[in-house]
């Protein structure tokens, strides 16, 4: 991720977010293909791959969730996950998971929006998994729905986070930070899904 955009057939007038889609693709991808995730969206998914794929997901925001927070490049408000899945696992009767071994630094401004990037980017997915799994598994998991729903509010805009982005991330330089430090917050919920 260290070459310029322009290596690559970037073009350096684009939107930020759309660069960091083409430069953060290949490992978006590989998590989405793990079978952890690929079992949420089958037609014979179970609570119990549910509950996996929270626990997961507790795991990761205990990593990226505190030092995100304390690094709000965008200026835009985040509404902290860490607290719906601790509902939503409490409400299908699952302990919360044990504390992880691994840790995270956001280093610069270009870090945390690349951090921030892949968080907003996530949820946009909600609405699809939530209507999903409502169909499959009917009322056992209504009351389980928090954080895909983000408790009922609204998902945070993605044109404002769009232009968050592109108004932070103002050079070629930025840009590429802001993406190698995404593939490595993707690199870091594939680790603890495989775990």
């Amino acid at each position: 991720m260290q070459s310029d955009s322009a290596d690559r057939g970037v073009p350096s007038n684009s939107c930020a977010a759309k660069v960091l889609r083409q430069l953060t693709q290949d490992r978006h991808r590989a998590v989405e293909a793990l079978p952890i995730f690929r079992r949420l969206l089958l037609a014979e998914v179970t609570l119990a791959d549910y509950a996996a794929v929270l626990t997961t997901h507790y795991r990761f925001y205990t990593v990226v969730e505190p030092v995100l927070i304390a690094n709000n490049a965008l200026g835009l408000s985040y509404q902290a996950r860490l607290p719906l899945l601790t509902r939503d696992l409490t409400a299908l009767g699952c302990p919360l998971p044990a504390s992880t071994n691994h840790s995270l630094t956001i280093p610069t401004k270009a870090a945390a929006c690349g951090c921030r990037y892949v968080i907003e980017g996530s949820a946009l997915g909600g609405n699809i998994i939530t209507a999903h799994l409502r169909a499959r598994l009917g009322d056992a998991i209504d009351s389980a729905l928090a954080f895909y729903t983000l408790d009922g509010r609204p998902l945070l805009s993605w044109p404002k986070v769009q232009a968050a982005l592109s108004e932070q991330l103002d050079s070629q330089q930025a840009t590429n930070e802001a993406a190698a430090y995404a593939n490595l917050v993707f690199s870091l919920l594939e680790r603890l899904a495989n775990a």
